[in-house]
């Protein structure tokens, strides 16, 4: 999305070579790894509804053109999602190198107005470590477990189940207690 900001080229080199090693969005044929994805954008999308909105379209779209257009929208909607935590100096700075149309303004100053979003700490956690804490491969009542130990929330095995399920996180492992064989022993 750097391209879209209309930036010096140094500026614009350091975002490009400083993020280099994000990962592009997942294909869509890679089940978990688009899961766990969109898992992401839907815990961000209590922080900035707009812009995870508009970057879901921009995936979704077999469109250049069109996903351009969503992509520069999700600029303006990212500024106006950050309403509360830039301030007037960053503010005057962004209007100087991107410019907003009408509708994003509008939108900051309605954001502004608005209690400030917190992102859910679980919610973050689920999505953001699925697959490299191996949460995937847990049971409900062991995420459970590393949920309270990672966030300091409990949370009942049967919500963090249905909490699992809204982000659509999946896992290939039987709900239930483990098998025998994969119990470790206490001795």
């Amino acid at each position: 999305m750097a391209r879209l900001l209309k930036e010096p080229d140094e500026d614009l080199a350091y975002i490009e070579n400083r993020f280099a090693t994000v990962p592009a969005p997942p294909e869509r044929q890679a089940t978990e790894d688009y899961d766990v994805y969109q898992a992401r954008l839907k815990a961000l999308a209590g922080v900035h509804p707009n812009t995870t909105r508009l970057l879901t379209e921009a995936l979704l779209t077999d469109d250049a053109k069109e996903r351009e257009n969503l992509e520069k929208q999700a600029v303006q909607a990212f500024f106006a999602d950050l309403a509360q935590k830039l301030s007037e100096e960053m503010v005057v700075e962004w209007q100087k190198s991107n410019p907003l149309n009408t509708e994003w303004l509008l939108e900051f100053a309605r954001m502004y107005r608005e209690p400030a979003k917190e992102l859910d700490p679980i919610n973050h956690e689920l999505a953001l470590n699925w697959i490299r804490r191996g949460y995937n491969l847990l049971t409900e009542e062991e995420l459970s477990d590393a949920i309270l130990v990672m966030t300091g929330q409990r949370l009942m095995p049967s919500t963090i189940k249905k909490r699992c399920e809204r982000l659509g996180l999946t896992t290939k492992r039987q709900t239930g207690p483990r098998p025998n064989s994969e119990q470790q022993s206490t001795v």
